[in-house]
Parts: C-alpha cells; structure tokens; sequence
C-alpha cells in the first residue's frame, strides 16, 4: 500500500511539476557540459556604418545552434531552424564601449533557463575628427585616424597638433641646410626683403644724398661755364 501511495505521488509530482523546473532536475553535469560546448561556438562581430551622417555599430551573432539562446543589450535570438541564421541588430555608441553576450540553455532543453557562457565584444571609439578636410591632404597624422582612441578636447588642439605635425614634416635642420646653400647675393636679397621697412629708408636716404651731390655738381659745371664764356 506504501508503494502505491508514493509511487502516485511521484506521478503527480511529473504531472504537475512546471516543465522548466522538470529540466532543471535533469540538468546533470554531463548535459551542462553538453550545453557549454554549444554556447562556446556562438560567435560575434561588428562592422561600423555610416549612413549618411547616421553612424552606428553593426552587431553581428552566428552559430547559434538548436537549444541556445542568446541575450545581449535587450535582444533575444535563438534559432529554431537548425539552418545557421545570422542576427543582426545597431548599436549606437560615442565611446569606448563593450556589448556583453550571455548564453542560456532555451526553452525544452536540459538545464533551461541556466546561464552557460558570457562573451564580450568591445567597440572601438569613433573619431569624428577623421572627417576633417585637412585629412583629406594629411590622413596619416595620427589625430586623422577613425579609429584614434585618444581625447581631442576641441578644434583648437586639433588645429594645434595638425600644424606641429606639418612642421615636423620639415625639420628645421632641412631649413638651415637650404640657407647655407644659398649664394652670397641671394642672402643680401633676402636680408633686404626681411628688413625692408629699414633697408628702404636707407636706399631712399642714400639716393637722396646721391642726387643731391649730382644735381649739385651739374650746377657749379653750369656756373664755370658761364664765367669762362663771358671771359
């Protein structure tokens, strides 16, 4: 009589016992395992879009096989089709960032609902300096880079940084070399151009002087000869 009683009992408790908690019960090391070697197959990637000025990550889940189910940033996929479907979905972000992937054994399965492996996937930061024109002409100063992970506070230092690289790219050592190579008469040129504010009121004074001596001589040769021809 025992027997019957509690080989009833245990019937009922088959019966009426929530399916999620019967898979529990049966969630043996062996079929967690089992489960985990699924979970670790999932993969994920990402590819960043720009739309336009509409900027965002493409997040890319594969290899999600039949019992699997995968949340990640509010998202629940899982493939029913046994077909090897790819989920996609955007993720919008200004900064260094990470999406994590978490792992459940679905619906049906032993160990359902039981987390099995968590993945991250880190995002890079965009930089929006990339898009600058000058880096149409420099776009191998590093600030240039889409993908340079540092802080620019502002236009000002990227200004500031972009005319360092430039004059980097010319050393002041090239300069000199060039200002040694230059002949005599180039320098007293260019000493004349740099300085001309003061180089241009000498040449006028001397001038100056100059005709004044001449227009000078020209007259005394004009009186002498004046006198000789009334002598």
């Amino acid at each position: 009589m025992k027997k019957i009683i509690v080989l009833l009992v245990f019937v009922l408790f088959i019966v009426f016992i929530p399916k999620t908690d019967a898979a529990r019960i049966v969630c043996s090391s062996s079929n967690m395992s089992k489960m985990r070697s699924k979970a670790y197959k999932v993969t994920a990637n990402y590819e960043f879009v720009n739309e336009n000025g509409d900027r965002y990550f493409l997040i890319r889940i594969t290899n999600v096989e039949s019992g699997i189910e995968v949340r990640v940033d509010g998202h629940i996929f899982k493939d029913d089709t046994g077909k090897g479907q790819v989920f996609e979905f955007k993720k919008y972000s200004n900064e260094l960032t990470s999406v994590q992937i978490e792992m459940y054994a679905g619906y049906g399965q032993a160990c359902v609902g039981e987390l099995l492996y968590t993945k991250k996937l880190d995002l890079p930061k965009y930089n929006f300096y990339s898009e600058k024109p000058e880096c149409i002409e420099y776009e191998e100063f590093a600030l240039c880079n889409k993908w340079y992970q540092g802080n620019i506070r502002d236009d000002y230092e990227f200004k500031t940084k972009l005319q360092e690289y430039i004059d980097s790219l010319n050393p002041k050592e090239d300069k000199e070399e060039i200002e040694d190579n230059k002949s005599f008469f180039q320098k007293i040129i260019d000493f004349y151009v740099d300085h001309i504010v003061y180089t241009g009121l000498i040449t006028v004074a001397v001038l100056g002087v100059l005709v004044y001596f001449i227009v000078k001589k020209l007259i005394n040769k004009k009186n002498r000869v004046k006198i000789d021809f009334k002598g």
